[in-house]
């Protein structure tokens, strides 16, 4: 090869890795010289052919990326009836996501039909079932939600995945990194129960594969999704200059789910925030502080009804943890049921109140399985069910700090008491009226 013609020939993005000689190779075995702009660098015969490649690659990257970010973020325009496609797109540049106010004038997402779960193909050959909860067990934090939870997927059509997503009332908007999480993450959360089901349907026993389908279900067990509304005043449908807010999580649940089912399980309210308070509470915890927190939370409390409705106070974000140590909003259990209520019919609801649920366990179960259309057990698997040690107790740690102070329970039996009888009534239960001489629950 022509040394000088090749250093003079050579002046390209990309270096002519051909023109390499051989040097010496009693000295250089192995080793290849390359010429590139009058630099010499050692490579192997195998680096001279794929180096070109590996820049070229690199190149298109680069300028790929470059490109991508300088695009802005922008809001999803959507025309006619949203398909899974649209679900899947919840992501934007930068990681932002956004919810499209237009979403609400759409029609619901169509499901696959005569299938019990709400399950659609993500892709046309049927490879992949993308699935969302059948029902959701939405509250109440510190109510025994976890034990309920455990028991129900106990039963072999009720099929686990993680507990609490929280991505209505929250990831949605914002993780721990800063960023919302898109909906196909959330969808993911239900990839075991989205296999069992596609299993169901593909399988071999065609003539049964919607009869073994339709006997599966999951749930999404997020304790906030009946009262956590915070930011609401940020979120699209809903007027910053108002006090309380217009749309809720419940209409952005039925506006892609209609049929869905709810679950809720009530607390007394003050043993409630009690247990809420030691579990979420950090270091120097003790009955005293307590008391400190209650008597500031009512006190803010009773100013903010002096000005604005009280549903108004309870959507205030004011009353968020990062605040205020104590969720006194929480336990006001009428205004949310109202709300959704308002929102989807009372039969796709089931409310239970935790002490009756644990003296009736077998039959509070029984009914929850006949709410859910779930086939009934056998007497064997029934006793497995009944018989689980209860979950979420009390850690050992706050059982040595003792019960609150019996000023403390007085303050807060007379706070919740009209909220406890607005709850009997609307829904037309007296038991509620029960928890002003109610004792401490075990259940954490």
């Amino acid at each position: 090869m022509d040394l000088n013609r090749t250093r003079a020939g050579h002046r390209t993005a990309f270096p002519s890795w051909n023109g390499c000689k051989r040097l010496n190779d009693t000295k250089f075995t192995a080793e290849f010289m390359c010429l590139q702009s009058d630099i010499f660098i050692p490579f192997t015969k195998t680096w001279c052919k794929i180096i070109p490649w590996i820049l070229l690659t690199l190149g298109i990257f680069l300028t790929v990326t470059y490109r991508y970010a300088q695009i802005p973020p922008r809001t999803i325009e959507v025309v006619g009836k949203f398909p899974p496609k649209f679900l899947e797109r919840g992501a934007l540049q930068n990681g932002t996501v956004f919810d499209n106010p237009s979403i609400f004038e759409l029609e619901p997402q169509d499901f696959i039909p005569n299938l019990k779960n709400p399950c659609w193909w993500k892709s046309t050959d049927k490879r992949q079932l993308r699935c969302l909860p059948y029902f959701y067990l939405i509250g109440m934090p510190k109510c025994g939600t976890t034990d309920l939870y455990r028991r129900l997927i106990s039963h072999p059509s009720v099929i686990s995945s993680k507990k609490e997503p929280h991505w209505w009332t929250r990831l949605r908007y914002k993780d721990r990194h800063g960023v919302g999480v898109p909906f196909e993450r959330y969808v993911n959360t239900f990839s075991l129960p989205s296999n069992v089901i596609r299993q169901a349907l593909v399988g071999k026993q065609r003539l049964n594969r919607y009869n073994l389908a339709n006997q599966i279900i999951t749930v999404d067990a997020s304790a906030s999704t009946m009262w956590d509304n915070v930011g609401w005043e940020r979120r699209p449908g809903n007027d910053p200059s108002k006090s309380e807010p217009d749309i809720i999580v419940a209409h952005r649940i039925r506006h892609i789910q209609p049929n869905a089912k709810f679950i809720a399980i009530f607390r007394d309210p003050v043993e409630r925030l009690y247990s809420d308070f030691l579990f979420f509470g950090k270091d120097g915890l003790s009955p005293d502080l307590f008391h400190k927190y209650v008597v500031q939370a009512i006190g803010i409390f009773k100013k903010c009804t002096e000005h604005l409705s009280l549903r108004s106070c309870a959507y205030d974000s004011k009353f968020n943890m990062d605040d205020l140590p104590v969720r006194l909003r929480v336990g006001l259990y009428h205004i949310y049921v109202k709300d959704w209520f308002s929102v989807f019919p009372k039969k796709q609801m089931l409310f239970l109140q935790l002490d009756n649920y644990h003296q009736n366990l077998r039959g509070n179960i029984e009914k929850i399985f006949k709410f859910l259309n779930l086939l009934p057990l056998h007497e064997d698997q029934m006793k497995i069910i009944i018989k689980q040690d209860i979950h979420n107790t009390r850690k050992e740690s706050t059982v040595k700090l003792g019960d609150m102070w019996n000023k403390t329970r007085q303050m807060l039996r007379q706070f919740y008491a009209p909220h406890n009888r607005e709850l009997a009534q609307l829904l037309n239960n007296d038991a509620y009226l029960s928890w002003d001489a109610q004792h401490p629950s075990i259940v954490e």
